[in-house]
Formats: C-alpha cells, sequence, structure tokens
C-alpha cells in the first residue's frame, strides 16, 4: 500500500459491510488505510440494518502497543479536522449534518476505544463487573514481579517446612550446590506457563515426583560414601601416571606433535595438583580426556607403559559414580523445581484472589471466559461496537483471538443482534 491518489481506489473499495483481511508489510501505509477506514465509517451509514452514521464510541481499534495507539488517535484526529476544514471551504458537501457529527466526534476523541487488547479489555471489565465477575476494586500487578517475590517468600517459608524440600535441599548445600538466579527465573517463567490458560502442560504427579526426589537422594548420598571409597584407588592410579611420565623423561624427545605433547603436559599438571592437595578436583576427568575413547595420532611404541597407565585411570570407577551422581544432582534440582513451580502458583493465585490483584493476563482471561459465558455481554459488545479493526493481527495470541471470535461471531444459543464488521490487519 502507499499514500498515493492511485491508491484511494483501492481503501476506498474495501466494503465496510463485511468481515475483512487486510494484508501490507510494515511501511506500506497499514495506518495512513485505517485512518482513512476510520473516516469513512464515520461518514457513512451503519451496516447491518443500524439507523444512523456511527460514532468513534461504536468502532473498536485494537494495536500492539500503547505507542502505536497514540499514534492512531493522533492521526484519526488530523484526519478528522482536515474533513471538518473540507467542508468549512466548501471543498467537501456537508451533507445530512455531517459537519456536526464530524465535530463531535473529534470533540469527544478521548472517549474513543482505541487501544492495546489488555486497555480494552481492562475497559469491557470495568464496563460490564456483573457479566464478566471482575473485583469493583481491583489493582494492576506485573505476574512475573509477583513471582518472583512469591519465590523468595516460598524459599524462606515452605522449603522449611516441607520434609522432602528440605532434605533435597540439605543435599544440595552439601554438594555445594544451589538456585543460581538465572535458575530461579526458569522457575518464574515456568509458573506463569503453568498460570496460562492457553498452555498446553503435561501433568506430573506429585507422589511420583516425590519418589523420584527421595530416590535422587539416596543416590547422592551412597555416591558420596562410593567416591570416598574409591578416592584412594584413583590417587593411586594417578601416582603411577605420574610415575610413569617422569621414568620417560622430556616428553618433547619423542615423537608427539605439539598438541599431544601439551595434552599430556596439562595431564600431568592436574594428577599432580591432585596427589599434592589430595583433592579430586571436578576438571580432572576433562584434564585427561576421560570421554575420549582413543586418538588417530600415531603414538610412539616406548610411550606404551605411559598410554596404559592413562587407560588405567580412565577405567577407575570413580569416575563413573561420580558422572551418576552428578547426573542425579541434575535431577534432583529438577524435581525441586517442579515442586517450587506449583507451590509459587498457588501462592501468587490465592494472594491475587484475596487482595484483589489482576494481571495482564488475567484481563485477557477474564474478558475471553465473560463473552464465553456470557450471551449478555456477547449482545452488549454487538450492540455498541459496529466495526472493529485489529491492527498487527500476526501477533495477536490464542486467547486474544479467542475474545475477538467470541465477541463478534455469532455462538450457539445467542439472542438476534445487529452483526458487526470485523477486520484483521496485519503482515501477509
Amino acid at each position: 500500500m502507499s499514500q498515493s491518489n492511485s491508491n484511494k481506489d483501492l481503501w476506498e473499495a474495501i466494503s465496510l459491510a463485511k468481515h475483512g483481511v487486510i494484508e501490507a508489510h510494515a511501511g506500506t501505509g497499514k495506518t495512513y488505510t485505517i485512518v482513512n477506514m476510520v473516516l469513512r465509517m464515520l461518514e457513512s451509514r451503519m451496516p447491518h440494518g443500524r439507523s444512523g452514521r456511527p460514532d468513534l464510541r461504536n468502532i473498536l481499534l485494537v494495536t500492539y502497543t500503547e505507542k502505536a495507539a497514540g499514534e492512531l488517535r493522533l492521526r484519526i484526529r488530523e484526519g478528522l479536522e482536515g474533513q471538518i476544514a473540507k467542508i468549512r471551504t466548501g471543498k467537501k458537501a456537508d451533507g445530512d449534518d455531517l459537519l456536526e457529527h464530524l465535530q463531535r466526534n473529534l470533540d469527544n476523541l478521548e472517549e474513543s476505544w482505541i487501544g492495546t487488547i489488555h486497555s480494552i479489555c481492562q475497559r469491557v471489565l470495568k464496563a460490564y463487573p456483573f457479566e464478566t465477575q471482575i473485583p469493583f476494586v481491583t489493582e494492576m500487578v506485573d505476574d512475573k514481579q509477583g513471582l518472583t517475590i512469591a519465590l523468595r517468600q516460598a524459599m524462606r517459608e515452605d522449603w522449611a517446612k516441607d520434609q522432602g524440600l528440605s532434605e533435597a535441599l540439605q543435599v544440595l548445600a552439601e554438594q555445594g550446590e544451589c538456585f543460581s538466579e538465572k535458575e530461579q527465573g526458569v522457575i518464574v517463567n515456568c509458573a506463569m506457563t503453568l498460570m496460562d490458560p492457553t498452555a498446553e502442560l503435561v501433568e506430573i504427579d506429585g507422589g511420583d515426583t516425590r519418589e523420584l526426589l527421595v530416590e535422587c537422594c539416596e543416590t547422592i548420598a551412597n555416591g558420596k560414601d562410593n567416591l570416598q571409597k574409591e578416592k584412594p584407588k584413583l590417587l593411586a592410579s594417578l601416582a603411577r601416571l605420574v610415575d610413569v611420565f617422569d621414568a620417560v623423561g622430556n616428553i618433547e624427545n619423542y615423537d608427539l606433535d605439539e598438541k599431544q605433547i601439551q595434552k599430556w603436559k596439562k595431564r600431568i599438571e592436574w594428577a599432580k595438583e591432585c596427589l599434592v592437595f589430595g583433592n579430586l578436583q571436578k576438571q580432572l576427568g576433562t584434564a585427561i580426556g576421560l570421554k575420549k575413547t582413543g586418538s588417530k595420532a600415531k603414538f610412539p611404541p616406548v610411550l606404551t607403559d605411559l598410554q596404559a597407565a592413562l587407560k588405567d585411570v580412565k577405567e577407575q570407577p570413580y569416575f563413573a559414580i561420580e558422572a551418576e551422581s552428578a547426573k542425579k544432582l541434575l535431577q534432583l534440582k529438577y524435581f525441586i523445581a517442579c515442586e517450587s513451580v506449583k507451590q509459587i502458583s498457588k501462592r501468587w493465585l490465592t494472594e491475587k484472589s484475596s487482595k484483589g490483584l489482576l494481571s495482564f493476563n488475567d484481563l485477557l482471561s477474564l474478558a475471553k471466559t465473560g463473552v464465553a459465558g456470557n450471551a449478555t455481554l456477547r449482545q452488549a459488545i454487538r450492540e455498541q461496537f459496529c466495526y472493529a479493526v485489529i491492527d498487527e493481527f500476526q501477533d495477536t495470541s490464542l486467547l486474544q483471538w479467542e475474545f475477538f471470535k467470541r465477541a463478534f461471531f455469532s455462538n450457539e444459543g445467542d439472542a438476534p443482534t445487529p452483526a458487526s464488521s470485523l477486520f484483521l490487519v496485519g503482515d501477509p
């Protein structure tokens, strides 16, 4: 689309008496087209058997952002001022008191229904509190912020009271583990998904989760004991590796490339550090190339004993026990996170209900539930709005579309109501 005169016939040809889809890329004149559609709507007779001309309060305009809503409102104001100026200068006919009609809409522009889906839903809820069952006194809150606070409260209060979680957290602490800020953020995001009525969730049985949590704790505890038993064997194997390496002499005197030489130096450096401090470093497995099964590089026969010593280190049971414990430790954090998601969701929902708090998602959910379950509300919306325009429709969520679909398309059992025209505007 463009704003040239050659495209004027295009937007004027759009039928206002039918539902429609308008596709256009960004920067091709979508806002221009919407504004001129609105001006046409205001100047035309209402469709679908209604009488008179529509006012701006009879036109629902939904945008994606508050900034876009403000720009659209400004452009409509300028459009109205332009049409009024044309009538006053004789460039446009003043048929059937059109000037008075346009001036009235210009004066009452702030009463127009132009805004984001959340602001529109909020106005619907406030206008029809009985039909939507919204509390008379409400306060807007942010779910993510509320769930973050709920998580902090749960960590201080709920986790300590829950024996299973308390024991699991003790096991984590003994392993030097905790939930990082990033991991806490994942818990909050999962809780937000759990509270989303459109999300497809897989139910996790609480009993099974608890049993697995206990199993993980037992495996980690047993693994800790077994690691202590296997530690002397691994240290002895590392000592043999260092002795063989020292007996070899200068590793650089052998037919090895520079990469192989550096790998061997790093292995022995880690082995010696473990022997000196008597403490096995977590990075030891990586340093000795534990996960590598072999090398295609040629190895001098004279270093066969060194290669055999390294193989003995890699085959020590310590590493298998350590890997299994690490796996169970990760599972343990996962199970704690699952329990936490359910806890903080319940805590936050309870607080919102008791204090009359609403989030943006609540606005959508309540509005959708209202139009889905209340024929009186659907009838009232259709009687008020003879037109509805949804901009940036490609970004509309399933929940948002359910609201529009229920509000502007007939549902079984609805009383006869004047039809409304719904226009969807977005990218191809």
